[in-house]
């Protein structure tokens, strides 16, 4: 019977309240529809370039970016499918995680593999376990760092996996935890030939979503472990050496800890948008002119010169947008002739 060991150390239980109180803020903190479908665009983005990094994946975030407007990428094609892929196993969780009745069982995990590994050319049994034995291995040094439960053992062990998943202990756990537990103990299980990783940090993602920690669908806790591979893999080494869950999750909240206080940031950087909401009223804007309200917030101010060069303009139909904003009350403008400027009004 599964039943992980862990210690709630110092480490612990101020993550969990830094990443409590940072979800407190953004969720308190309304942006605009258009900003807010941007940013998770691009948490999207990074989810998929980093988690398929991690385990080899050779495309740029940029190519990433091109895959998911479904411009032409010229790449490794298995690398362009594996991206392909994570972006179904995401849309896969934006569909069922918020279901009530959905199911933390077998098939929804073996359903997360064959998502990521359908059509990739290896012959790796998406969605079947593994029935050989398989190994963990340096990339560089082809040494042998983990050898994985015996195939025979793999069914019962992900039954206990997904019992304790269901169980009142694991329901009495914060979900950070419970998402780490998850997570950590199926890459130890290595249940499949390949793909386990992800599985595993698509698994992770799945329960922190249904538990509420979906964050508005901002946070890519992959980059977190991309950054710093070396940490990652010796995070999960503890458990292995040690027996206990106690590193490996200080390492886990602490990376979404992190992540979180990055999407605060992003979130505060836009807190004018409830000032910004209230002060537009019914006034309809374009998608331009909230890019245009955008870079005056980030840079301080615009000229009709900068805007012309931003969004390929004439001058006259630059002078336009630009008197639009001010007769909506959302820009002063300063200064005369070649010296006009515009800025946010004060009470922004």
């Amino acid at each position: 019977m599964f039943k992980p060991e862990f210690n709630y150390t110092h480490n612990i239980v101020r993550n969990l309240m830094n990443i409590e109180g940072a979800k407190e803020v953004i969720e308190n903190s309304p942006i605009l529809p258009v900003w807010q479908s941007r940013l998770q665009k691009e948490a999207l983005v990074r989810q998929a370039h980093h988690t398929t990094r991690i385990e080899g994946t050779q495309l740029t975030i940029e190519q990433v970016r091109d895959l998911i407007d479904e411009k032409p990428v010229v790449a490794r094609e298995r690398d362009i499918q594996e991206v392909r892929n994570y972006l179904k196993v995401a849309a896969f969780i934006d569909e069922v995680y918020d279901d009530p009745d959905m199911e933390l069982d077998l098939r929804t995990i073996r359903h997360i593999h064959y998502l990521i590994l359908d059509g990739i050319e290896g012959g790796y049994e998406p969605g079947e376990f593994r029935k050989i034995q398989n190994y963990v291995v340096n990339n560089k040094t082809k040494e042998v760092v983990y050898t994985p439960p015996l195939a025979s053992e793999v069914p019962i062990l992900m039954l206990e996996l997904v019992d304790w998943l269901r169980s009142d202990e694991a329901s009495e756990l914060s979900p950070l935890l419970k998402a780490g537990i998850a997570h950590y103990q199926l890459v130890g299980i290595h249940p499949f030939l390949d793909g386990n990783g992800r599985t595993a940090r698509a698994l992770a993602n799945l329960i922190l979503y249904h538990a509420g920690y979906d964050i508005k669908k901002l946070f890519s806790l992959e980059e977190y472990y991309d950054m710093n591979p070396a940490g990652y893999y010796e995070a999960l080494q503890s458990v292995r050496t040690t027996g206990a869950f106690t590193t490996w999750l200080e390492y886990f909240t602490a990376g979404i800890a992190t992540e979180m206080q990055k999407i605060k940031e992003l979130v505060l950087t836009h807190s004018r948008d409830r000032a910004l909401r209230d002060k537009i009223g019914q006034v309809a804007l374009s998608e331009r002119q909230l890019a245009i309200l955008a870079y005056v917030e980030k840079h301080g101010q615009i000229t009709n010169r900068e805007l012309q060069q931003l969004a390929d303009l004439s001058h006259a139909t630059a002078h336009k947008e630009l008197l639009t904003l001010v007769q909506s009350g959302l820009l002063n403008k300063k200064g005369k002739a070649r010296g006009t400027y515009y800025v946010l009004v004060d009470d922004f």
